[in-house]
């Protein structure tokens, strides 16, 4: 870690910093007078970047090279090139000699200024700090073993104005850039990427913190970095304080450095391009900015101040990936029919762009679940289906909208139509099983494989319910095969429902404790239902042998069914007073 990542004397400047403040800057207007297409000066600029030693510009400083050159000669010919400077043919008056000499000058003076700069680190790290004296600290210091064990730098862009914050980011580095807010995060996150001397940049935010950067370290020690352009961690999102509910999301604030990158957007600002290989790094960061805090009036008071700027920029230049932004935060506030209008106007949008962006399947996925919100549920299942017919919805997306598009079905009792939709849910989630790099890179924000497990659930549990009602017993015997029954966290919250599939017909009941018996897995739920299956087959053996199991990991809800086996069949409560908490029994009892 260079120490604090020192401080420059001045910013870094560019070759066009050089010509323009060289005095002569009036002569650009020449432009007009030697115009020639938008391609040829494009290639003559990308020549010329390239001679220049800028090889991989972006098209604009490309293009900005042709300017350049049109100013020298209308129809310019390349016919040599010594070292880094071009020698031009037909050069005629003074425009044109006056416009070489200072494209010498100015690559003289950009190449003197890049030969003086710093060598590069693999990292740098940008932060961006208002007042939040309360986080600060403990951002800071998740990121210290990440700046010790990799080679890096550490910048802050401070928009606060609080000595005692400054004052706390002065005891990690020395490199902090004031910043005027002025109402423009990219504006503010760009002025620590124009300062950034790493290979690689990564950005996050002062009330946010690492649990750990384990995984990061390895990436960068092990060398894996240079085989990837970008990276993206995850953000856990807080619904409340105690931190009991969440959600997580892939978010790109990862890539190596290259001339093009930059901030877009004044808000929900993100990296641009963001570009493939991408590497899936399961690091997070604590995140409770999402958390309602003040009263209601400040809610809408941060609600407005985003739309506004947001619907600024929309109406300058509508992106698929502001009408993204725009739909969250009307969502946000409950205001879904709007929310859906900018939805589908994203969609639209974004059937122009060449790339399937994460904004797009964000869109995919959460149109339908904002119709069935307002009650729409026939629309939302017909959004869904046109859905699944474009080519723009990977399987990450398809797989989320075949969850959906099951549960919609049981709302409207559609049976058939369900079941089949969980089987393409199956067929789907096994497909990205077989193939974890697609799994890995098809991210929408929220919207990854993971979560795409946490819909399994939900489709399952109505699929066993289609086969129930379809008198299906083969069907359901095979979905309940299906259920993730080793990711307890996923399946407890469904146990209560799942045993209403034994309530009311008899033979129904014994087909799902048949099934249940099948199961190969030793989760506390299916445990007792095997229990109950060996008890009703007359094998107690077996049947206390399975009440042992359930009995010591006792699923929450289901004590009385175990005791109540426990007292038909003469087991001892001992296997599960030994896993219970005086109080759970306490009140279990009373």
């Amino acid at each position: 870690m260079k120490k604090g990542g020192e401080s420059r004397s001045a910013p870094k400047a560019s070759f066009f910093s050089y010509f323009f403040s060289s005095g002569e800057f009036f002569l650009y207007i020449e432009m007009q007078k030697c115009y020639n297409t938008t391609m040829q000066i494009w290639f003559i600029g990308r020549t010329l970047a390239s001679q220049a030693g800028e090889a991989g510009s972006t098209p604009v400083i490309c293009f900005l090279y042709g300017v350049l050159a049109q100013l020298g000669a209308r129809n310019i010919r390349i016919v040599e090139a010594r070292g880094s400077n071009p020698l031009y043919s037909s050069f005629q008056g003074i425009v044109r000699y006056q416009i070489l000499r200072l494209y010498l000058f100015a690559m003289k003076a950009y190449r003197k200024e890049k030969e003086q700069r710093p060598m590069k680190s693999q990292l740098t790290i940008s932060l961006l700090v208002s007042d939040r004296r309360d986080t600060l600290k403990r951002c800071l210091d998740s990121i210290v073993p990440l700046l010790n064990a990799v080679d890096s730098e550490l910048i802050i862009v401070f928009t606060g104005k609080d000595p005692e914050t400054l004052e706390i980011a002065r005891q990690y580095t020395s490199n902090i850039i004031p910043f005027t807010w002025c109402d423009d995060f990219a504006k503010a996150r760009n002025a620590g990427l124009e300062e950034a001397n790493g290979e690689w940049f990564l950005y996050l935010d002062d009330d946010e913190w690492f649990e750990d950067t384990t995984e990061i370290i390895r990436f960068f020690k092990s060398g894996e970095y240079r085989e990837y352009e970008t990276a993206t961690y995850i953000q856990r999102n807080y619904d409340d304080w105690e931190g009991r509910s969440y959600n997580d999301a892939q978010v790109g604030r990862m890539c190596r450095l290259t001339p093009e990158i930059r901030f877009v957007s004044p808000i929900h600002e993100g990296l641009y391009p963001f570009e493939d290989p991408r590497k899936t790094i399961q690091s997070y960061v604590h995140h409770y900015g999402y958390v309602e805090s003040g009263s209601a009036s400040e809610g809408r008071k941060k609600f407005e101040r985003n739309t506004a700027l947001l619907r600024k920029v929309y109406e300058e230049n509508p992106t698929a990936h502001i009408c993204m932004q725009l739909a969250q935060e009307y969502r946000y506030v409950d205001e879904e029919e709007i929310a859906i209008e900018y939805c589908r106007e994203g969609l639209r949008l974004a059937e122009k762009e060449e790339r399937i962006h994460i904004h797009e399947m964000w869109m995919q996925v959460h149109l339908p679940v904002m119709l069935s919100s307002i009650g729409k549920k026939e629309e939302a299942v017909e959004a869904g289906e046109k859905l699944l017919l474009s080519s723009r919805l990977l399987e990450v997306g398809q797989a989320h909208i075949y969850s959906i598009l099951s549960t919609l079905c049981w709302d409207l009792q559609r049976c058939q139509e369900g079941i089949r939709y969980v089987r393409k849910f199956h067929k789907t989630m096994r497909y990205l099983e077989r193939h974890p790099e697609k799994a890995e890179r098809q991210t929408g924000g929220s919207v990854t494989y993971t979560t795409a497990w946490e819909h399994a659930m939900p489709a399952y549990v109505a699929g066993v319910f289609f086969a129930a009602e379809l008198k299906d017993p083969k069907q359901m015997k095979e979905i309940l095969s299906w259920m993730p029954w080793d990711r307890e966290k996923l399946v407890s919250k469904h146990y209560e429902h799942l045993d209403k599939l034994k309530v009311g017909d008899e033979e129904q009941r014994k087909e799902v404790l048949d099934g249940y018996s099948r199961l190969q897995t030793n989760n506390p739920y299916v445990s007792l239902q095997k229990a109950f299956h060996a008890e009703e087959k007359h094998l107690p053996a077996k049947a206390e042998k399975y009440y042992t199991v359930c009995a010591g990991n006792c699923p929450s809800g289901f004590m009385h069914q175990i005791v109540q086996m426990a007292g038909r069949n003469g087991f001892s409560l001992t296997p599960l007073l030994e896993h219970t908490s005086p109080e759970t029994w306490r009140a279990y009892v009373n």
